[in-house]
């Protein structure tokens, strides 16, 4: 049985295409609309190092990001970490939604 190493669902892709969500993107500081574009938030991603699926959870002004991810080995658990830096992240497209195993 394979590990199941993604976190809860990211994003809609469509998310943009939702009037609510486009303008709450419009409302955001220029920052975060750059980092919107450039790390979307209905990606999974990795970060060097570590052998999890990330999501973002939000966008902060600072430049840096709010990720989320499910550990599956105890200690580690599910968990939210603040303060990442977007340059740390790697996108990555699960080939037809499948899982990395």
């Amino acid at each position: 049985m394979a590990n199941d190493l993604r976190p809860r669902t990211p994003a809609n892709p469509k998310w943009r295409e939702n009037p609510d969500a486009l303008d709450w993107y419009n409302s955001r500081p220029q920052i975060i609309k750059d980092l919107i574009d450039k790390y979307p938030p209905e990606y999974y991603y990795e970060i060097e190092g570590h052998p999890y699926y990330y999501i973002i959870v939000s966008y902060s002004e600072d430049g840096t990001l709010t990720v989320y991810t499910d550990g599956i080995f105890p200690p580690i658990t599910s968990r939210e970490v603040f303060g990442v830096s977007p340059n740390n992240l790697k996108k990555v497209e699960p080939l037809n939604n499948e899982r990395k195993e």
